[in-house]
């Protein structure tokens, strides 16, 4: 219970109670709260585990990729466009993820 008075004399009341005495009922919501956290959390868990197999399985095969690509030394780009200015640019975004050090600079004239 508690109550206000305000600066004109108005009575302002609160009243409340329940129906759980010993704590039971709150008792029992809370551990089924923290075991509902504690699901979520292994879920939370469980899909990073999948997610950090997957990357490294990605890098991986990206390496193995890249080592591949060092042994032949051959690459294949495929370009499309409507004229030599858009071609060379998506050339050139194409061969972006090739390390060749000789493509720091590539100026386009069309």
């Amino acid at each position: 219970l508690s109550y206000k008075v305000d600066e004109n004399g108005n009575i302002s009341v609160a009243i409340s109670g329940t129906n759980d005495p010993d704590g039971k009922i709150a008792k029992e919501n809370a551990e089924r709260k923290a075991k509902e956290n504690r699901e979520t959390e292994e879920k939370v868990k469980e899909k990073r585990a999948t997610k950090k197999a997957e990357e490294e399985k990605a890098v991986k095969k990206r390496a193995e990729k890249s080592a591949e690509r060092k042994e032949t030394g051959d690459y294949t780009l495929s370009v499309t466009g409507t004229d030599v200015k858009s071609m060379t640019q998506n050339l050139v975004a194409g061969s972006v993820s090739i390390s060749v050090p000789d493509r720091s600079s590539f100026d386009i004239k069309a």
